[in-house]
């Protein structure tokens, strides 16, 4: 609710801005002085859409275990032995486990406006390079910032941080092809080392995202005739895209970090399970923005293309079809598809395609020649008329005259208009006056609204704390199975679960034990023919479940299990022979 007030304030800038600019003005011109109210809106998106997200749990206990034991290649969260792992998001979870421990879950809430504010300024200096134009660029921003809200994206988990890193990486590449600078290209190395370090999963990413630039300069070789071509020396570039390969192998492990990719996706029961992992058309339902956002933005640039007909790069065309396909392959990469829309607008309305008018077209007026002016085109020879001085005097008072009933003439249609257009100008004043209170009033509201937003946030107690309080309590040994979703509150409170969100920790391919996930997700589909092995196998002394579905259904009939609590739509089992 609160998130679609904020939009909805956001959007209602720009009709309301409409009608308080001047006569004289154009729609362009009123933004560009209101610019401000803008800048306070970009500043707040963070504070806004800040959440917590269910993956923080599980990164707090991580960042817990790194500050404990270090860089171990073993898992520790989970009850199953043996299992290798690599904690790639290291730097996240010690920053989130500090901060929490530190601040409890105000810290959360900072570190989330922290990351929206650093993608807020990266995207804002990517557009304003190109646009050269602040007001246009704080406004896609704004744009791109909320659209980022309202996807859940603004929040505690390092997706948001890897996506800014290759706005900064699109940013560097911009501004060596405009300044030649090879400084620049300095920065991609730094880039690389980041990424490999705080997300290792999105490494790769990287040089995804340098390929549109790669086929651009294969492309400016031919020469093909209707694009825009840009003329810089590539040598450099891939220089810059080597080392940055190279600083891949600078992480605590390796080249597994490197490859880790490769090795926790594209497997088929981690795509349908995980609703981000799934096509995107499949988020249409549960996350209905998500279609708005996919189709709105594909409208704009439509209706951008048709009206500007800007010159094509083939950067720009490749970054569109590549990011439009990402999306469609798994919904979480949507965050792509909403950056290059942004990326797309701000080359459309770069200098080179679109320059806004500042002043409304205005007749021109007669410029007044000088009387010199006149004079050495008028007299050309004197002594044959009359002497010089009195012609001169003579003009002189003609023009005098002439610029008196001008005046006259001015001031008498000024009267005249004036009384014309008082009541107009009264009604508008008073117009301007209501609309300016009725603003002060909404962002008084927003401002309220989202502090009570936060402060609930804040107060609010995690998840599942008496049901982990219970079962932390036991003296004897426990195995607790629990669901995908709920493992990770499990590690929080010093649980060791069945699984949890790390869908690829779980994969043979990674732990190089047995595969799990697999396992968990054969048993949730079908429970009839799985639920006696994998019950026999592990002896579960405690079962965490949502009290519905078709694997709920078979825990609530077994007579070997009692119900204990309920908490927060969630059930609580122990076994009856437990004590």
């Amino acid at each position: 609710m609160v998130t679609i007030i904020n939009t909805s304030i956001f959007l209602g800038f720009f009709p309301l801005i409409y009608v308080l600019k001047k006569e004289n003005e154009t729609f362009y011109s009123a933004l560009k002085k209101r610019v401000y109210v803008f800048w306070v809106y970009l500043l707040s998106v963070p504070f806004i859409f800040a959440r917590i997200n269910n993956d923080t749990w599980f990164l707090i206990a991580a960042g817990r275990g790194i500050r404990k034991y270090g860089f171990t290649t073993k898992e520790f969260l989970s009850m199953h032995e043996g299992l290798k792992a690599i904690q790639q998001q290291y730097p996240i979870s010690v920053s989130l486990s500090w901060l929490y421990d530190m601040l409890g879950q105000s810290g959360l809430i900072l570190f989330a406006i922290l990351i929206g504010l650093f993608a807020s300024f990266v995207g804002y200096k990517l557009f304003k390079l190109i646009t050269k134009d602040s007001t246009i660029s704080v406004i896609l921003t704004s744009f791109m910032m909320t659209c980022y809200g309202w996807l859940g994206f603004i929040t505690t988990r390092p997706y948001l941080l890897s996506t800014t890193f290759l706005v900064l990486e699109i940013y560097l590449l911009e501004s060596y092809i405009q300044s030649k600078n090879k400084h620049y290209l300095v920065g991609l190395p730094i880039v690389s080392f980041l990424m490999i370090n705080t997300h290792a999963s999105t490494w790769g990413m990287f040089f995804v995202f340098s390929l549109p630039f790669i086929v651009d300069m294969i492309h400016w070789k031919f020469n093909i005739p209707g694009y825009d071509y840009d003329s810089y020396k590539k040598g450099p570039v891939f220089f810059s895209l080597f080392i940055s390969f190279l600083m891949g192998f600078i992480n605590p492990y390796g080249i597994k970090a490197m490859t880790y990719v490769f090795k926790s996706y594209g497997v088929k029961e981690i795509n349908e399970y995980v609703l981000e992992m799934e096509p995107i058309w499949k988020a249409f339902k549960p996350i209905p923005q998500s279609a708005v956002i996919f189709f709105g933005l594909f409208i704009v640039l439509g209706i951008m293309i048709y009206r500007i007909k800007p010159t094509k790069k083939f950067r720009n065309i490749y970054f569109i079809l590549g990011t439009v396909f990402m999306a469609v392959l798994n919904s979480r990469n949507l965050i792509f598809w909403v950056f290059c829309a942004f990326y797309s607008f701000a080359y459309i309305l770069s200098p080179k395609n679109y320059r806004p008018s500042v002043e409304k077209n205005e007749k021109p007026q007669k410029r007044l020649r000088k009387t010199e002016e006149i004079i050495s085109q008028t007299y050309e020879e004197p002594t044959k008329i009359f002497k010089k001085d009195d012609f001169k005097r003579k003009l002189e008072v003609e023009l005098q005259n002439q610029e008196e009933t001008k005046k006259k003439q001015g001031k008498l249609k000024g009267k005249t208009q004036e009384k014309k257009c008082q009541g107009k100008t009264s009604n508008t004043k008073w117009m301007n006056l209501v609309l300016k209170g009725l603003l002060s009033v909404i962002l008084g509201c927003a401002v309220y609204l989202n502090t009570v937003s936060i402060v609930n946030i804040v107060n609010t107690s995690v998840k599942y704390t008496e049901v982990f309080k219970y079962i932390r309590a036991q003296k004897n040994a426990v195995r607790l199975w629990c669901s995908y979703n709920t493992g990770g509150h499990a590690e929080f409170f010093g649980v060791k679960p069945y699984i949890d969100p790390r869908a690829e920790i779980y994969l043979k391919a990674n732990n190089q034990k047995e595969d799990i996930f697999l396992e968990y997700y054969q048993l949730m589909e079908n429970p009839a023919k799985n639920y006696k092995k994998v019950m026999n196998k592990y002896k579960f002394t405690h079962i965490f479940l949502k009290d519905e579905g078709k694997f709920y259904k078979y825990v609530k009939r077994d007579k070997n299990y009692k119900k204990i609590m309920e908490e927060d739509g969630y059930v609580l089992y122990e076994a009856i022979n437990y004590k």
